[in-house]
């Protein structure tokens, strides 16, 4: 994963806000080093800038945009103005997607305005067609998507515009924002031109409609679309078994996680150990007792029927358990000593890559408890299973809180241990040395 990208992952606006600055304060100046635009003229491999290109600019306004930071999206947008770049359909199409998520449709059709008509592409038209269903706008959205079908499409069938040569993407959004804006003899008319015209159905397209009559508890809807997934050749994703879990809870079906097993092998499905754990990892996600107690049981579940279980499936729901901030601290313990035990009875004991994940958890999990717990993981690790990964989650998590004081005890065991920092771990230590020296300075 690109380090910007896994940034923006983390939620650590701060530090892609820094990046970013960095790099537009390297534009500037006798001495810049950065290039808003890439020089013309000059060969690629034989130019000492770096090249701000499509890549980066739509990186930060979309990364800002996911982390409910619009401003900063439009700080990089003025700034784009400021430094004359040349905009791409691909950055277009990232402050389009970014009005569009928060509602701002008038915005969406300011950017979308900008866009010369022969630059427009499938993409742009479905991020604006998102944005426009996305607020209720069914009428206009449906007008793009013949234009779009007009201008990307393979031309007229029996009289009418066809959806041939589009992508399921676009069609998929269309759908999805019919459902929503509760057009759903519409949704299905488009399903039914993908199936004869093209493009083919695929698993998001189910899933989009299994979502809509999960949430409408239309169950004779639902087995009639897993049907169809099953007679299409299909093969169902994660996203399609939580829905089933979903509205198997919705309708208080008992033994929730086995009837998703005979629905599996009523759709000819045989899901293998990565499917499962991945369920699992979906369910911890989510967050709530529900959630948890459904994994524990999947899990279960996959034992009975001869599915292997390993340290990772486990080690998915530990971590879940100490990331959720919704449940109470005795019930937190209380799960986490289940699934501890339940790895034991299994001979399977925490290893480096479960303690990498509690202290993460802890730290996630944020406040002062959470900090604690992730120095108690990070002491009773022992000599053989620290590792570098270990080391620069803890120490990083530590400086992040302000608790220099357990700052100076990492650091004290990587010295003790004669481990060599090296690569991001050096940076952490060094940076941690000096402010240690700064305080004590004062």
């Amino acid at each position: 994963m690109h380090p910007l990208i896994k940034m923006f992952a983390n939620r650590d606006v701060n530090k892609a806000w820094s990046v970013y600055q960095s790099l537009i304060q390297g534009c500037e100046g006798p001495n810049r080093w950065c290039s808003p635009v890439k020089p013309q003229g000059v060969e690629e491999e034989n130019n000492s800038l770096v090249y701000m290109g499509e890549f980066l600019w739509s990186s930060f306004i979309s990364g800002f945009a996911r982390c409910h930071r619009l401003e900063l999206a439009e700080q990089v947008w003025m700034d784009m103005d400021r430094f004359n770049v040349v905009r791409t359909p691909t950055i277009y199409n990232a402050m389009i997607d970014a009005y569009g998520k928060r509602g701002d449709v008038e915005n969406a059709q300011e950017i979308w305005d900008q866009i010369a008509p022969e630059s427009r592409d499938v993409y742009t038209y479905t991020t604006m067609m998102s944005a426009l269903f996305q607020t209720h706008h069914p009428v206009e959205g449906l007008v793009m998507f013949e234009e779009m079908k007009l201008q990307f499409g393979e031309g007229m069938v029996n009289g009418r515009l066809t959806t041939r040569g589009l992508t399921p993407i676009a069609c998929n959004a269309v759908i999805h924002g019919l459902l929503i804006c509760n057009r759903p003899e519409v949704a299905d008319s488009i399903l039914d031109m993908m199936r004869t015209d093209g493009p083919k159905p695929d698993t998001v397209t189910y899933n989009t409609f299994l979502r809509n009559y999960e949430i409408k508890n239309n169950m004779v809807a639902f087995q009639a679309t897993l049907r169809s997934i099953a007679q299409e050749g299909l093969q169902p994703d994660v996203f399609t078994y939580t829905t089933i879990l979903d509205l198997l809870l919705r309708t208080n079906k008992e033994n929730t996680v086995g009837r998703l097993f005979d629905i599996m092998s009523e759709m000819n499905v045989n899901p293998n150990e990565a499917t499962y754990t991945t369920i699992v990892d979906s369910l911890m996600r989510r967050k709530g007792k529900r959630n948890i107690q459904l994994a524990l049981d999947l899990a279960e579940k996959m034992e009975q029927e001869g599915v292997q279980t390993n340290e990772v499936t486990y080690t998915s729901i530990v971590a879940g358990i100490r990331r959720d901030d919704t449940l109470a601290p005795e019930v937190s313990r209380r799960l986490f000593e289940e699934v501890l035990n339940r790895m034991r009875a299994r001979g399977m004991e925490p290893n480096r890559v479960t303690y990498n994940f509690l202290i993460e958890a802890c730290l996630q999990r944020g406040g002062p408890d959470g900090v604690e717990e992730a120095m108690m993981w990070f002491r009773s690790i022992g000599k053989d299973w620290v590792s570098y990964e270990t080391y620069v989650v803890t120490l990083r998590g530590m400086m992040a809180s302000g608790r220099m004081d357990h700052v100076q005890e990492v650091l004290d065991k990587i010295r003790e241990s004669g481990f060599q920092p090296r690569g991001a771990l050096k940076t952490l230590v060094d940076n941690a040395i000096r402010k240690l020296q700064l305080r004590q300075s004062y």
